[in-house]
């Protein structure tokens, strides 16, 4: 594994343990039973914002691969080959077992409004990706087993986007393109607060293309002067990510709480996932400030299995709760050791189904598309430079 994607790989294990820790200690009150100071909890319930990061990390990733192969025959329909092998084969197994699970639950006789099976969209939703828009429009509660993917859905419409206009517009469009997703998107937010609702805000494709511009822009950046961030101090820009991390907890730590929160919480976030992402790229550039020993090794572990942590968390933290009687509202510690002993068995299943799901469900699909759907190469332009305009 090169330096750059253990980096890479390194701050998705930051992103995914953010948003597991928010739902499985933060939301459930564990860290509240367990006597953790204010500034704690509020730091915690930022763990949304890891979601921005994931967003600003797949805009830098694809665009850079994009960048990389502009002049490559068939350039759209292997990059959809290539998303499609990578996403579908998990992410339809959980809505499989997830809609299997829900008809059960209802013949069954379990409660009508339970936390992991209530209000699901059909099935017709999820698989056309439309689960964002609908949640954000009637900002119900959509069932949790299958919550997870709105972010998924707002990706994909990332995905069917770039193939499109990437090797069109050159590096100086795409980064106009970028800066007018970035400077609009906060006044997006603000009007769908106001006149839709704060949850459209959150959710909804359009509001989030400010962390797509950045991650852009980083791709641009890195496709054109790879020196100049290599070059970089990875110390200070880690430390600036630390510092929008802080403010985002002292002054909205729940973005859906208020019209300016909604409007400015996810630029923040996105501005210290471009940081953290810079601090990434910096210290690849200089061995000595690279990450190491086993903490490193254990974030990148979970970055590299982060897709199956993300849609298998929310399920497996419930699911204890489900056996032992628990109400099916959320899972909540209910201030007891029990509750917490629960939280803690979910969470380790999760990290246990997570391994076996990347390796005998994710890794060999990833493989596959190295043969199903190569970029091929342009002979003549192969090498050429990437263009300015």
């Amino acid at each position: 594994m090169s330096g750059r994607v253990r980096n890479i790989d390194i701050l998705r294990g930051i992103a995914i343990l953010g948003v597991v820790q928010l739902h499985a200690f933060s939301q459930t009150g564990a860290y509240a039973f367990l006597g953790a100071p204010d500034a704690a909890l509020k730091f915690a319930s930022i763990g949304w914002a890891g979601v921005d990061l994931f967003f600003v990390l797949s805009a830098y990733l694809l665009t850079g691969n994009l960048l990389r192969h502009r002049d490559a025959p068939g350039l759209a329909l292997s990059f959809y080959k290539r998303r499609a092998l990578r996403i579908l084969p998990l992410y339809w197994t959980v809505l499989i077992v997830g809609s299997l699970l829900g008809i059960i639950w209802d013949i069954s006789g379990g409660t009508a409004n339970s936390f992991l099976f209530g209000n699901q969209h059909p099935l017709w939703v999820y698989l056309v990706f439309a689960q964002n828009w609908i949640d954000g429009w009637t900002g119900a509660r959509a069932a949790m087993f299958l919550a997870p993917t709105w972010s998924l859905a707002v990706e994909e419409h990332l995905y069917l986007l770039l193939p499109l206009f990437v090797p069109r517009l050159g590096l100086r469009g795409l980064c106009a393109l970028a800066v007018a997703w970035i400077v609009t998107a906060p006044f997006i937010r603000y009007g769908l607060a106001s006149d839709v609702r704060p949850w459209a805000a959150y959710v909804w494709t359009i509001a989030r293309l400010d962390a797509f511009g950045i991650g852009i822009i980083a791709a641009v950046w890195m496709s054109k002067r790879p020196e100049t961030i290599r070059a970089l101090p990875p110390l200070p820009f880690a430390l600036a990510a630390a510092a929008f991390w802080a403010l985002l907890s002292r002054i909205a730590p729940e973005p859906q709480t208020g019209l300016l929160a909604s409007a400015i919480a996810p630029t923040i976030a996105a501005a210290a996932a471009a940081c953290a992402l810079v601090a990434g790229l910096a210290a690849a550039g200089r061995p000595s400030a690279a990450p190491a020993g086993r903490l490193a090794r254990a974030l990148a572990w979970c970055g590299e299995h982060c897709f199956s942590l993300y849609l298998l968390h929310l399920p497996l933290i419930a699911a204890p709760f489900l056996f032992a009687g628990a109400p099916q509202v959320a899972p909540n510690v209910m201030n007891s050791v029990e509750g917490v002993l629960l939280t803690l068995i979910g969470v380790g299943a999760t990290f246990g189904l997570a391994g076996l799901a990347y390796r005998w469900i994710e890794k060999p699909y990833m493989d596959m598309a190295e043969t199903a759907a190569p970029y091929r190469r342009a002979a003549a332009v192969a090498d050429a430079p990437l263009r300015a305009v």
